[in-house]
């Protein structure tokens, strides 16, 4: 093995896939800020092509507000998004002078490159409408492989985990059993779900402090109770209240309308959730839940009835490219920002099934490519809404299986 060549952990869904370019219904540029790290910068003034130096010199800004490297300068949004986009939708950059001379933002989306003891992890974003395709369309579920590989990420990594420290040395165990469990079909995936956040629970009881052996037992005696007949007729006993889940979703969402919004496909996808819930506060009543009902029964369940296989991909995929568990004392946060994400992708679902009258594959990546886009990059957004949910003492695992079955 030599000094470029890595062991990575990938799924297989990334084997699959390459940029389709100008035939991608949304733009990687179009409504977020593109960072320029130092480096590249730097590569940009030394260019010898006095055009494109002109052009590029243009296009970006110096970011003299951060102090990090990555963040050093940006390029300027128009109309369009990225004003080194061309009319067809592409890059210029990449157009004109290659891979090498983007910047590390642009190089590796929507690439997530994550980093575990000494061995590297890559997977995908869903806010790409390809990866979104791959990834959540395969009826056997995500798997993963390991393999030998360039690791080619120019030193950036979401997460940089050390095992051997001790908030994260049962990393491993925590985030391929809770896998394991959002891959149980013994049970439906709002079930497995809510198997995982009882899980967390007992882990996380009294704050016990673990050794591997004794996680290891944990887990095998909660895999025993997972096969008990009578926990799928529990869970099934709980009950949806549609009206709680909009009033939460409809505060969250309304905090993200008041973030500014440049993208003109998440402002479409807003536009017809609401549309087709007619998501107004004073609408919060019984007959609230008689529409969602309504529209579960003949929108919705239709397609997921044989499609059930996509929410499961999609959690997993976060777990994946988030490192579940990367720090023992976040575990209840991780697994409620997940549940949060998975009921609001729901309630999207629901509108959008409601104004088309009906769900198709195109639609499913419409509203989880988007929501990603436009929801799950935003640090800033997510902080906000699981102080929300804390504020409001809905952080509760009982108030968190309410949100999944609604």
């Amino acid at each position: 093995m030599n000094n470029q060549q890595k062991q990575m952990l990938v799924p297989q869904y990334m084997n699959k896939f390459s940029c389709i370019g100008s035939e991608c219904e949304d733009t990687c540029c179009n409504g977020w800020t593109i960072s320029i790290d130092k480096a590249t910068y730097k590569k940009y003034k030394k260019l010898s092509n006095q055009k494109i130096k002109t052009e590029i010199e243009n296009s970006m800004q110096r970011n003299k507000k951060s102090s990090s490297d990555k963040n050093y300068a940006k390029f300027i949004l128009n109309s369009n998004g990225c004003s080194m986009q061309s009319e067809e939708g592409l890059c210029c950059v990449h157009r004109d002078l290659g891979a090498s001379y983007l910047s590390n933002t642009c190089f590796s989306y929507p690439r997530m490159f994550n980093k575990v003891d000494n061995i590297t992890e890559m997977g995908g974003t869903m806010s790409c409408p390809e990866i979104a395709r791959l990834a959540l369309f395969n009826p056997k579920g995500i798997e993963f492989d390991m393999k030998v590989q360039e690791e080619n990420t120019r030193g950036y990594t979401k997460y940089s985990i050390d095992s051997t420290n001790d908030k994260n040395k049962l990393f491993w165990e925590i985030r391929a059993f809770a896998i394991f469990i959002l891959q149980d079909r013994r049970y439906s995936v709002d079930n497995r779900l809510i198997n995982l956040g009882m899980w967390i629970n007992k882990l996380t009881d009294k704050n016990k402090q673990y050794n591997m052996n004794e996680l290891l037992h944990n887990i095998g005696e909660y895999k025993k109770s997972l096969t008990n007949s009578q926990l799928e007729e529990s869970l099934n006993n709980i009950k949806p209240n549609y009206s709680l889940n909009a009033k939460i979703c409809y505060e969250i969402l309304e905090v993200r309308k008041q973030l500014v919004i440049q993208s003109d496909r998440f402002k479409q996808l807003l536009c017809d959730i609401a549309d087709g819930l007619n998501l107004e506060k004073e609408n919060f009543d019984h007959k609230f839940n008689d529409l969602i009902t309504d529209i579960k029964r003949e929108f919705y369940s239709p397609y997921f009835d044989n499609h059930e296989y996509v929410l499961e991909n999609y959690l997993v995929n976060d777990l994946f490219i988030n490192c579940f568990g990367y720090d023992f004392e976040k575990l209840h946060e991780q697994y409620n920002l997940l549940v949060l994400k998975y009921s609001l992708i729901k309630l999207h679902l629901f509108g959008v099934a409601s104004k088309y009258e009906g769900l198709t594959d195109e639609l499913v990546v419409y509203v989880i490519q988007t929501f990603s886009k436009g929801i799950e990059h935003n640090h800033l957004y997510l902080k906000i809404i699981l102080d929300l949910v804390v504020t409001n003492n809905f952080n509760s695992l009982a108030h968190m299986a309410i949100l999944i079955k609604s």
